[in-house]
C-alpha cells in the first residue's frame, strides 16, 4: 500500500470458499496497524449448502457493525454459490439483513455474476476452466443470476450498493441497462475491477468511454488482488485508465486503454468512494465487541465447518491469538 502510495484504501474480507474463518479477524488485525487509513468489509459466514438461515446472516452483520468494519462484502452471486444455495439472490431469506444495512447505511460490495464467456466451453479461457469457472447446465445462467441481482435492487432500492466488475455488463454488451440502472437507483454504484474482460467489452463499443466519463462519480477503483504479483496488474490496471496503450495482460486479454480525463480519474481513484459511498473516515474498532460480539460466531462457525476435534483446536488458538493482538 505504502509504495502504491495510496492515502486510505478498502481491504475485503473474503474467499468463495465457506471455511474462511479467520478472515475477518485477519482484517480488524491489519486495520489496527493504521486505523486512520484503512476501511475494513467483513465477509458472512456460510455452510454453502442449500438457503442461508434469514436469522443467522442478521446476527452477523449486526455483530460486524458493532465490532467496527465499514461495510460487507457478499458473495452470493458468485455462480458457484449461487448454485450451491438454490436460492434466488432476491430471496426473503435476505430481507432481514438488506433491512438492517440499508437502515444504518453500511455499505455493501456485491460480487454478481462472472463473465459470461464462463457459460459457453468454446469462449472461456483455460486460466478459467482450470480455476473451476466453467459453468455447465446445473448453474443458473448468466441472464438469470443478472435479473435476480435487479430484485435485489428492486425491493431495497436505497440500497448503498457497489456492484463489483461494473456488474459484467460491458463483457455481456449491455451499455443501455448499465445507464439505466445507474440513472434508476441513485445509491448504486459499480467498481471497475478487472475482470479484465470488461475492457474487451469497452472496445467493443465505444461508448464505453462516454458512460465513464459521465458516470465517474458512480465508478471507483479496485485492484481484485489478493496475494502476490500486485504490480503488474496495477500496472496494467492505470495504464488501462489513464492510457490509451494498449496492453496485453498476462491471462491474454487485451486492454486498450480509455485515457480518461484528470477529472474523471479523480472521482474514480478517490471522490466516488468518499462522497457517495463512505463520507466519514474509517470506523474504530471496539474490542469488547471484538470478544463478546464476534468472536463467539466465529468459534461457532469453527465447529460447524471443521469436523475435526485437532483442526477446530488449530483454528481456535489462532482466533484467540488475533482477538488478543
Amino acid at each position: 500500500m505504502k509504495k502504491a502510495e495510496y492515502e486510505q484504501y478498502v481491504l475485503l474480507s473474503g474467499s468463495v470458499a465457506p471455511k474462511c474463518v479467520c478472515g475477518n479477524l485477519e482484517l480488524l488485525d491489519i486495520k489496527k496497524k493504521a486505523p486512520e487509513k484503512i476501511y475494513t468489509y467483513a465477509c458472512l459466514h456460510t455452510t454453502g449448502e442449500g438457503a442461508p438461515e434469514a436469522d443467522e446472516l442478521l446476527r452477523q452483520v449486526q455483530a460486524y457493525h458493532k465490532v467496527g468494519f465499514d461495510g460487507m462484502k457478499l458473495l452470493f452471486g458468485k455462480p458457484e454459490l449461487r448454485k450451491a444455495y438454490g436460492v434466488s439472490l432476491c430471496d426473503e431469506c435476505y430481507d432481514p439483513m438488506y433491512d438492517f444495512l440499508e437502515q444504518n447505511d453500511i455499505p455493501v460490495l456485491l460480487h454478481s455474476n462472472d463473465p459470461v464467456e464462463f457459460w459457453d466451453k468454446e469462449r472461456i479461457l483455460k486460466w478459467a476452466i482450470d480455476a473451476g469457472y466453467y459453468c455447465d447446465e446445473t448453474y443458473p445462467s448468466h441472464e438469470q443470476i443478472r435479473e435476480e441481482t435487479i430484485g435485489i435492487l428492486k425491493k431495497h432500492p436505497k440500497r448503498n450498493m457497489t456492484i463489483a466488475h461494473i456488474f459484467f455488463l460491458s463483457n455481456s454488451d449491455r451499455y443501455d441497462l448499465a445507464e439505466e440502472l445507474l440513472e434508476t437507483y441513485p445509491n448504486l454504484t459499480f467498481d471497475l475491477c478487472p475482470g479484465w474482460e470488461m475492457y474487451e467489452g469497452f472496445e467493443r463499443d465505444e461508448r464505453w468511454r462516454g458512460f465513464i466519463q459521465k458516470y465517474a462519480g458512480r465508478l471507483i477503483y479496485g485492484t481484485d488482488i489478493s496475494g502476490s504479483d500486485w504490480e503488474g496488474r496495477i500496472e496494467c490496471l492505470r495504464s488501462s485508465l489513464e492510457t490509451d496503450a494498449v496492453y496485453m495482460n498476462p491471462d491474454g486479454y487485451r486492454c486498450k486503454g480509455l485515457k480518461l480525463s484528470d477529472e474523471a480519474l479523480k472521482k474514480i481513484y478517490r471522490d466516488t468512494y468518499r462522497s457517495v459511498i463512505q463520507p466519514g473516515n474509517p470506523k474504530p474498532i471496539d474490542d469488547k465487541a471484538v470478544k463478546e460480539e464476534y468472536l463467539p460466531i466465529a468459534l461457532e462457525w469453527t465447529k460447524r465447518m471443521y469436523p475435526d476435534p485437532a483442526e477446530q483446536e488449530k483454528i481456535k488458538e489462532k482466533l484467540l491469538a488475533l482477538v488478543e493482538k
